[in-house]
Protein backbone atom coordinates (compact mmCIF):
# COMPACT_ATOMS: atom_id res chain seq x y z
CA UNK A 1 0.00 0.00 0.00
CA UNK A 2 0.71 3.34 -1.17
CA UNK A 3 1.43 6.09 1.80
CA UNK A 4 1.74 9.89 0.75
CA UNK A 5 3.64 11.54 3.50
CA UNK A 6 4.04 15.57 3.16
CA UNK A 7 6.85 17.18 4.98
CA UNK A 8 6.24 21.06 6.35
CA UNK A 9 8.64 23.32 8.11
CA UNK A 10 8.89 21.83 11.16
CA UNK A 11 10.15 18.70 10.13
CA UNK A 12 13.37 17.99 10.98
CA UNK A 13 16.15 15.78 9.48
CA UNK A 14 15.98 13.15 11.46
CA UNK A 15 12.07 13.20 10.65
CA UNK A 16 13.06 12.88 7.44
CA UNK A 17 15.53 9.95 7.79
CA UNK A 18 12.95 8.05 9.97
CA UNK A 19 10.05 8.26 7.18
CA UNK A 20 12.77 7.04 4.31
CA UNK A 21 14.15 4.12 6.96
CA UNK A 22 10.40 3.19 7.47
CA UNK A 23 9.34 3.34 3.67
CA UNK A 24 9.55 0.28 1.49
CA UNK A 25 9.93 2.29 -1.58
CA UNK A 26 10.74 5.77 -2.45
CA UNK A 27 10.69 8.41 -5.59
CA UNK A 28 13.05 10.87 -5.72
CA UNK A 29 12.74 13.96 -7.79
CA UNK A 30 15.16 16.28 -8.76
CA UNK A 31 16.40 18.92 -10.63
CA UNK A 32 19.77 20.69 -11.64
CA UNK A 33 20.65 22.00 -8.31
CA UNK A 34 21.65 18.51 -7.50
CA UNK A 35 24.06 18.46 -10.06
CA UNK A 36 25.98 22.36 -9.62
CA UNK A 37 28.18 21.18 -6.82
CA UNK A 38 29.80 18.53 -9.22
CA UNK A 39 30.77 21.95 -11.84
CA UNK A 40 27.54 21.39 -13.60
CA UNK A 41 25.91 24.51 -14.43
CA UNK A 42 22.56 24.60 -13.93
CA UNK A 43 20.94 25.95 -17.32
CA UNK A 44 19.86 29.59 -16.37
CA UNK A 45 21.64 30.22 -13.25
CA UNK A 46 24.16 33.42 -13.60
CA UNK A 47 26.75 31.51 -14.98
CA UNK A 48 24.60 28.98 -16.48
CA UNK A 49 24.34 27.18 -19.30
CA UNK A 50 22.40 29.49 -21.09
CA UNK A 51 25.16 32.49 -20.09
CA UNK A 52 28.23 30.14 -20.95
CA UNK A 53 26.87 29.02 -24.36
CA UNK A 54 26.22 32.04 -25.75
CA UNK A 55 29.75 33.34 -25.45
CA UNK A 56 30.95 30.31 -27.85
CA UNK A 57 27.98 30.07 -29.91
CA UNK A 58 28.48 33.93 -30.70
CA UNK A 59 31.98 33.12 -32.33
CA UNK A 60 31.65 33.05 -35.89
CA UNK A 61 31.86 29.38 -37.39
CA UNK A 62 33.66 29.32 -41.24
CA UNK A 63 31.08 29.99 -43.61
CA UNK A 64 27.97 30.56 -41.50
CA UNK A 65 26.39 34.12 -42.54
CA UNK A 66 23.11 34.46 -40.02
CA UNK A 67 23.19 35.36 -37.04
CA UNK A 68 25.36 33.69 -34.34
CA UNK A 69 22.63 31.51 -32.54
CA UNK A 70 21.26 31.71 -28.70
CA UNK A 71 21.46 29.28 -26.18
CA UNK A 72 17.46 29.47 -26.37
CA UNK A 73 17.83 28.18 -30.20
CA UNK A 74 20.28 25.19 -29.27
CA UNK A 75 16.94 24.02 -27.41
CA UNK A 76 14.03 25.19 -29.91
CA UNK A 77 12.99 22.36 -32.34
CA UNK A 78 13.85 24.59 -35.49
CA UNK A 79 17.82 23.53 -34.25
CA UNK A 80 17.72 20.10 -36.22
CA UNK A 81 16.30 21.70 -39.36
CA UNK A 82 19.35 24.02 -40.04
CA UNK A 83 22.64 22.48 -40.35
CA UNK A 84 24.90 25.09 -38.50
CA UNK A 85 22.51 25.07 -35.41
CA UNK A 86 22.69 21.09 -35.32
CA UNK A 87 26.25 21.55 -35.76
CA UNK A 88 26.65 24.10 -32.71
CA UNK A 89 23.95 21.72 -30.97
CA UNK A 90 26.00 19.10 -31.30
CA UNK A 91 29.36 20.96 -30.21
CA UNK A 92 27.39 22.47 -27.20
CA UNK A 93 26.58 18.81 -26.30
CA UNK A 94 30.02 17.46 -26.87
CA UNK A 95 31.35 20.57 -24.33
CA UNK A 96 28.57 19.19 -21.53
CA UNK A 97 28.98 15.60 -22.22
CA UNK A 98 33.08 16.16 -22.23
CA UNK A 99 32.39 18.11 -18.50
CA UNK A 100 30.24 15.49 -17.08
CA UNK A 101 32.60 12.74 -17.75
CA UNK A 102 35.15 14.90 -15.51
CA UNK A 103 32.40 15.17 -12.82
CA UNK A 104 31.82 12.65 -9.75
CA UNK A 105 28.26 12.29 -8.34
CA UNK A 106 27.54 14.38 -5.27
CA UNK A 107 26.05 13.37 -2.17
CA UNK A 108 22.80 13.38 -3.36
CA UNK A 109 24.08 11.14 -6.16
CA UNK A 110 25.68 8.97 -4.00
CA UNK A 111 22.21 9.13 -1.36
CA UNK A 112 19.84 7.98 -4.46
CA UNK A 113 22.55 5.45 -5.44
CA UNK A 114 22.28 4.22 -1.73
CA UNK A 115 18.54 4.16 -1.81
CA UNK A 116 19.05 2.09 -4.89
CA UNK A 117 21.24 -0.30 -3.12
CA UNK A 118 18.75 -0.82 -0.32
CA UNK A 119 16.23 -1.67 -2.90
CA UNK A 120 14.40 1.33 -1.53
CA UNK A 121 14.74 3.23 -4.94
CA UNK A 122 11.23 3.06 -7.36
CA UNK A 123 11.73 5.59 -9.43
CA UNK A 124 14.29 8.53 -9.92
CA UNK A 125 12.35 11.48 -12.34
CA UNK A 126 14.70 14.30 -13.35
CA UNK A 127 15.85 16.68 -15.80
CA UNK A 128 19.24 16.41 -15.68
CA UNK A 129 21.13 15.33 -18.80
CA UNK A 130 24.84 14.64 -16.85
CA UNK A 131 24.06 11.45 -16.60
CA UNK A 132 25.63 11.74 -12.88
CA UNK A 133 22.65 9.91 -11.30
CA UNK A 134 23.97 6.60 -12.86
CA UNK A 135 27.70 7.37 -12.62
CA UNK A 136 28.07 5.70 -9.28
CA UNK A 137 26.57 2.58 -10.24
CA UNK A 138 28.95 -0.71 -10.21
CA UNK A 139 29.67 -2.50 -12.75
CA UNK A 140 27.09 -6.14 -13.44
CA UNK A 141 25.33 -4.59 -10.30
CA UNK A 142 22.05 -6.62 -10.06
CA UNK A 143 19.95 -3.56 -10.62
CA UNK A 144 21.38 -1.63 -13.68
CA UNK A 145 19.97 1.75 -13.99
CA UNK A 146 16.96 1.80 -16.70
CA UNK A 147 16.69 5.31 -17.75
CA UNK A 148 13.40 6.34 -20.11
CA UNK A 149 14.75 8.77 -22.94
CA UNK A 150 11.79 11.28 -24.16
CA UNK A 151 13.21 12.01 -26.90
CA UNK A 152 13.97 8.31 -28.24
CA UNK A 153 10.72 6.96 -26.72
CA UNK A 154 12.94 4.01 -25.59
CA UNK A 155 14.96 2.34 -22.40
CA UNK A 156 18.50 3.42 -22.93
CA UNK A 157 21.50 2.31 -20.44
Amino acid sequence: MMQHVTLNSHSSLQDIADMLEEASKVVVMTGAGISTSAGIPAFRSKNGLHTTAGAFLSTPKPGYRGRPPSAQDMFESGVFSDQHLRLAFYELCTRLRNKAKKCEPTKTHEFIGRLRELNKLARVYTQNIDSLEGKDAQPGSSQPWNVLSLSLGRYVR
